[in-house]
């Protein structure tokens, strides 16, 4: 597990945060699944899948077409 302990405190689990795409996402669980999140709990571990800049701009202005289409 891992954790952090200042002197005559208790211990802390320090949590991490692994930035996945479409691509690597699924990977990147199988991979901490596999290896036992590589001795952390699976609570100290969050996949933050980013979405691409191409989908992002794609629903910006399909937002921005429904909402001028049906004003």
């Amino acid at each position: 597990m891992c954790t952090f302990q200042l002197l005559g405190e208790s211990q802390t689990q320090i949590p991490l945060v692994i930035m996945t795409s479409d691509d690597t996402h699924g990977r990147t669980l199988e991979l901490l699944e596999s290896n036992s999140y590589f001795g952390m709990q699976p609570t100290q571990v969050t996949l933050l899948k980013q979405v691409s800049l191409l989908m992002s701009l794609r629903k910006f202005y399909l937002d921005k077409l429904l909402i001028l289409f049906f004003a």
